[in-house]
């Protein structure tokens, strides 16, 4: 970057501290961290030598930023980003970006209205196992089908009936990934059917041009994985990305290579999460893969005035999305409906 952004971050728990991390190796000043429990608020603070606040609103009052990280519960995204926009800060908020596809709206509408940033964590999206299955997609030959499949222990312990809830908050990593691989596409616009043999397990699909599209949350099936396969006419990527990697197979159907398969495939996953786990170490990334990246994009963003690294369309088709996943959930529906869009902030 030209210059060092000075940044405060609005919520010190797991997030709060991966964020913080984020934006120190991206070279960011911390200046101020807030949060309701003050004393983790200064104990994530006490690492960067930055100021500890108890509210969002003492912490823009009292500290020089240019740009505010917003990992508060969701339901206070609305009023710190407002709040935030009204100080002429540029904002990095962690998924969802807001609670509902108005609020999403009213963020941008403002936002933009005051010529600044906004940018939701859909860190997923930016990873390196991503990037690699985009750049070398054509080698799949025609796609036909994409299996996104995230399994989540984070439902444990919780009530049954937030169940929807936790899984519409999952949605926005693999909607994100799917408007990679088609940037061209409007997905929201596509008619998605929702299956599910009990709460707590979804599955949504659609067709995109002749590509099959299927989406897993579970929060009940076990191991918890995230991953990515693409399946083509002449090979498959796949796609760890809990741990960033990916294994590409290809299409040749001999009766060696059904018999040699097992170990060449295994192999592949060993080499390939061997040499990754070396990179995280080397680049500082031991968890959330992507987000790095992420941030380093926006700061850039910011600081250059170009582009956000996620367009507003794509956070309003995703903020539509996740509404229409919940409501089907919430009332055991089986087809997520079409949402009208002529309110876009871009309209």
């Amino acid at each position: 970057m030209s210059r060092a952004i000075r940044i405060g971050i609005v919520g010190a728990g797991l997030m709060g501290h991966w964020h913080a991390h984020a934006a120190r190796h991206a070279n960011a000043k911390i200046v101020a961290i807030a949060d309701l429990d003050i004393d983790r608020a200064r104990r994530l603070a006490s690492r960067y030598n930055a100021s500890a606040h108890a509210t969002a609103g003492d912490l823009m009052d009292r500290a020089d930023i240019s740009l505010l990280h917003i990992c508060a519960p969701t339901d206070a995204h609305l009023p710190i980003a407002m709040m935030a926009i009204d100080r002429n800060l540029h904002l990095l908020i962690e998924k969802p970006l807001s609670a509902s596809q108005p609020e999403t709206l009213t963020i941008l509408q403002k936002a933009k209205s005051a010529q600044k940033l906004v940018c939701p964590s859909h860190q997923y999206a930016f990873q390196r196992s991503v990037n690699k299955t985009i750049n070398q997609l054509k080698r799949a030959g025609e796609v036909i089908t994409v299996d996104l499949k995230f399994c989540t222990a984070g439902g444990a312990g919780f009530d049954p009936s937030s169940f929807p809830l936790l899984a519409a908050d999952i949605l926005p990593h693999p909607l994100s990934i799917l408007q990679r691989i088609f940037p061209s596409k409007q997905i929201s616009k596509s008619e998605w059917r929702l299956a599910s043999s009990r709460n707590g397990d979804w599955e949504i699909s659609t067709q995109i041009d002749s590509t099959r599209i299927r989406i897993t949350l579970s929060l009940l099936a076990r191991p918890t994985v995230a991953s990515l396969i693409v399946a083509g006419t002449k090979g498959s990527f796949e796609a760890d990305l809990f741990h960033d990697y990916v294994v590409w197979s290809g299409g040749e159907v001999t009766r060696s290579t059904k018999i040699l398969q097992p170990f060449t495939r295994s192999l592949a996953h060993l080499w390939f999460a061997s040499q990754n786990l070396a990179f995280r170490a080397v680049s500082s990334e031991p968890a959330y893969p992507g987000l790095n990246t992420l941030t380093s994009k926006f700061y850039e963003a910011c600081n250059t005035g170009a582009e956000a690294p996620i367009t507003e369309q794509q956070m309003i088709d995703i903020s539509a999305m996740r509404d229409r996943f919940l409501q089907a959930a919430q009332s055991g529906g089986d087809i997520l409906e079409s949402v009208n869009f002529s309110q876009g902030a871009s309209s």
